[in-house]
């Protein structure tokens, strides 16, 4: 079994916090060769150049969009779970994930004022599939 990634042992220790039984089993952060969930992961600044992660490549799409490319495609198209990050001299932001395949997504992120308006933000992903 390989070691899971840094990803999915911080959402270990979230799931621990909020009293949440995670069970794991055989997480491979590559090809899924053996057997068990895929999973890419990765830090993207607002700029859209990866801080964190591989196996993937990002192109900044301007105003608030960004597209995740895979380095290699998933067999199915892969859950993708995305979070804008937040800081105190920013207003709150929600990421939305839109044209999900198996070899890449694409991220819109808006603030949450009304109406809202697309702004660049640094965001974290994770991506699970076969």
């Amino acid at each position: 079994m390989t070691r899971p990634n840094r990803a999915v042992r911080s959402l270990a220790l979230i799931a621990c916090g909020l009293g949440v039984t995670l069970a794991l089993a055989s997480c491979d952060d590559d090809d899924g060769g053996d057997g068990g969930p895929r999973i890419v992961s990765g830090v993207v600044n607002e700029s859209g150049a990866a801080q964190s992660g591989t196996g993937f490549s990002v192109s900044h799409l301007g105003g608030g969009g960004y597209r995740v490319t895979f380095d290699v495609p998933f067999a199915e198209m892969p859950a993708v779970t995305v979070t804008a990050e937040w800081h105190d001299s920013d207003r709150s932001a929600v990421a939305h994930v839109y044209n999900p395949s198996a070899t890449q997504f694409d991220v819109r992120i808006s603030d949450t004022d009304y109406p809202a308006q697309f702004v660049d933000r640094d965001f974290h992903f994770v991506v699970v599939g076969q």
